[in-house]
């Protein structure tokens, strides 16, 4: 007896995996702070991170910033093309150095606004406070090449992509990884500087909790659910071998499934395999019995 199949018998799903495609868990720096060129002043501990703007003019008074992710375990970012490193702009400040009337006040809360290029550097080697001189920055820093830029217009976190860089610092095994942040730009003056919130939590002057920490962080954005395969057509070929075509996402893998009858407990595997094109054709046995068989497609974990 010739086995009845038609499309209605196909029921055709799709199951991702929650783990595979959920977001990957931000990877946070072990290690931030800031040093003030001019008077080599290094501070690793704050509530945030000052980064000026570089002046080229008769004195260099200017903010660096600095991150690093020593011993951190970056794997889960392996085989990522876009990483971001995700910074949370606190404020603005002008301006940024000075003494005297011209100084930063300290402890007031500036506006949110603004217009700061910050460019972002990868460090070779670890930087030492102590060494970070004027032509240490300007060759390492200034005028390297940067690994992003990002313009910062308002206060929140803001995303730059450093894929690259995190590519090379997985490959390279153990070492230094170090980033380095530094104002290029500002529409407001030469002077401006931008607060970015760091590791620590920002504390009253008893040590009691005004803020949790907002720190800088790598993370691979989540990737995108492939749509539910389709069930473009099915025929028998001869005998009891099935041929069905579904339209498949290419490099996915999927998980061929059968039941004879849709009240059976257990799903069978049938086949399973990669994806190669936008159209999969798979070609099976059905049971030597007669009667109608139910498949499902489900896209592997």
């Amino acid at each position: 007896m010739l086995r009845a199949f038609s499309l209605a018998t196909l029921l055709v799903t799709a199951f991702p995996c929650e783990g595979l495609w959920a977001q990957t868990t931000p990877i946070i720096a072990n290690g931030d702070g800031e040093q003030y060129i001019y008077n080599q002043i290094y501070k690793s501990s704050g509530s945030y991170m000052n980064v000026g703007q570089y002046y080229r003019g008769y004195s260099t008074h200017y903010y660096v910033g600095l991150a690093n992710w020593d011993g951190v375990d970056l794997s889960p970012l392996t085989g990522q093309s876009s990483v971001t490193l995700a910074l949370y702009v606190q404020n603005f400040v002008v301006p940024v150095f000075g003494n005297g009337p011209y100084a930063q006040p300290t402890d007031f809360t500036y506006p949110t606004t603004g217009n700061f290029t910050l460019k972002i550097v990868a460090l070779s080697g670890e930087p030492n406070p102590s060494d970070m001189t004027d032509a240490w920055v300007k060759t390492n820093m200034i005028d390297a090449v940067g690994v992003g830029s990002v313009t910062l217009t308002s206060s929140g976190y803001t995303t730059v992509n450093i894929g690259n860089t995190v590519a090379n610092w997985i490959t390279a095994g153990t070492g230094s990884r170090w980033l380095g942040f530094v104002g290029t730009g500002s529409t407001t003056s030469i002077y401006t500087s931008v607060q970015l919130k760091t590791l620590e939590p920002t504390l009253d002057l008893d040590g009691g909790l005004i803020a949790q920490a907002a720190p800088m962080y790598l993370s691979a954005p989540a990737t995108p659910v492939p749509p539910a395969p389709v069930a473009q057509s099915c025929r028998i070929l001869s005998g009891n071998q099935l041929e069905m075509v579904f339209e498949t996402v290419p490099n996915i893998s999927y998980i061929l499934k059968t039941k004879s009858n849709l009240s059976d407990p257990i799903w069978v595997t049938v086949a399973s395999f990669v994806a190669a094109s936008t159209s999969t054709t798979q070609i099976v046995s059905m049971p030597d019995s007669p009667g109608r068989g139910f498949y499902r497609l489900e896209i592997a974990p």
